[in-house]
């Protein structure tokens, strides 16, 4: 790879920090000149990206890249229509560059994959020092110290290298809490679905490169198990199911049989678990603390263990039946709380229209991502990857940051490059 080459994928690193660090979610508490630079660096940084990488025009002329591309186009303007009816253009205005960075993010993957590869492996160096955060709060007893807030989040001061702590979980019957790992993200679910998707890049760059990607990649599932997090525990879970059934056979190996086999009861377990394990251990009132932190429960008598997701659906539900063309992008959501989940959240915004436009997309990335894992071995851990950051973007995220967006980049890149 060139300098230049280089100089583009730290560059998307960055793009995909600023939405990642949880310093960019709380920008007033940092004063003016940061959220200057924060919103600025969100508009100019794609095109400043378009401009230095420049555009293949093969990519938007033909193949699954023009479809994808075109639906969406067709999806960003639909929501800039129902936005200008009833939102505020501003937050649209901050959508659209997320357009821009994807074509150029497309254009530096097509033309040389090793970019991808690069990328890869500074998440997976981002994960792990997440890791370390943890296990250096731990050792140095950083959650007993004195906690600095940021943004309303708390932080254990330098001994846990300021990570987020803020989700941490106490019962009667362990002396020290259960810190769930958060390293800088906003909270564990955006931490373990980083996590888990780390792990199955660090998977295909085994396929691609000598080395110990294969032990990096258990070190990056184990900092995902750490969060806690059931939405995390539904996407590993996706991610699993996607490798088993998507991936290009090399070999029928009694081995491999056996593996893929408990590998799908493991999946199987673990999708129940997202689902429905707080609910079982709130019923039988299990008060044994480690089942009671891996299913996310902080505490005894929660009445609600879903939080008021279901009752918050079934209001967007009505809101959209009143309002078909969606609520639009609004500062706040007035009468009607959105949702965390990117599929309802788009729904709410862009109402019937909306939903089946982004809906097409995925379905338009999925045939892409279906072809690709039969190319050849190992790429199947990057479509692993995508469907871990969508299955935990399904409770928290909007399939349009640049978690989504790079991965959904490689996949279609892949899939042109080996098809032309």
């Amino acid at each position: 790879m060139s300098f230049k080459d280089k100089t583009a994928v730290v560059l998307i690193f960055i793009y995909w920090i600023i939405y990642e660090n949880f310093i960019f979610y709380y920008l007033a508490h940092f004063g003016f000149l940061f959220t200057i630079f924060t919103y600025a660096t969100k508009l100019l940084l794609p095109i400043v990206l378009i401009w230095y990488t420049g555009i293949n025009l093969a990519l938007l002329r033909k193949g699954v890249s023009s479809l994808y591309i075109s639906v969406f186009t067709v999806f960003i303007a639909w929501i800039g229509l129902v936005t200008l009816v009833n939102g505020d253009m501003l937050r649209w205005l901050q959508l659209t560059p997320r357009l821009v960075f994807f074509v150029a993010v497309l254009s530096l993957f097509y033309r040389k994959p090793q970019a991808f590869h690069f990328f890869a492996k500074l998440i997976i160096a981002y994960v792990l020092f997440a890791l370390l955060q943890y296990i250096l709060t731990y050792v140095f007893a950083g959650y007993s110290n004195p906690v600095i807030v940021l943004g309303g989040l708390k932080t254990p001061g330098i001994y846990g290298l300021y990570s987020n702590i803020t989700s941490m979980m106490y019962f009667p019957s362990i002396q020290f809490p259960i810190i769930r790992l958060s390293g800088f993200w906003n909270e564990p679910s955006n931490a373990a679905g980083s996590a888990f998707s780390a792990g199955f890049l660090a998977l295909y760059l085994q396929t691609q490169y000598e080395g110990r990607w294969r032990g990096i990649a258990k070190l990056c599932f184990l900092s995902g198990f750490l969060a806690l997090s059931n939405a995390g525990y539904f996407a590993l879970a996706l991610g699993i199911l996607a490798w088993i059934f998507l991936g290009k056979k090399s070999t029928n190996s009694l081995n491999l049989i056996l593996l893929k086999v408990s590998m799908s009861v493991l999946a199987i377990f673990i999708v129940w678990l997202a689902f429905f394990g707080r609910k079982y251990v709130q019923s039988n009132e299990i008060d044994n603390a480690i089942i009671r932190g891996l299913v996310g429960l902080r505490g005894a008598g929660v009445e609600d263990v879903y939080v008021g997701r279901f009752f918050l659906l079934q209001n967007i539900i009505e809101f959209i039946g009143n309002n078909p063309m969606g609520s639009g992008l609004l500062q706040s959501a007035s009468d009607v709380k959105n949702s965390a989940s990117a599929i309802v959240q788009w729904f709410f915004v862009g109402g019937v229209l909306g939903l089946v436009l982004i809906v097409l997309r995925e379905i338009v990335l999925y045939a892409a991502a279906i072809k690709l894992a039969q190319k050849e071995y190992g790429l199947v851990f990057i479509v692993s990857a995508l469907v871990v950051v969508m299955g935990q973007q399904l409770s928290y995220g909007s399939w349009m940051n640049p978690s989504y967006l790079i991965l959904a980049a490689a996949i279609i890149a892949f899939n042109a490059r080996h098809k032309y």
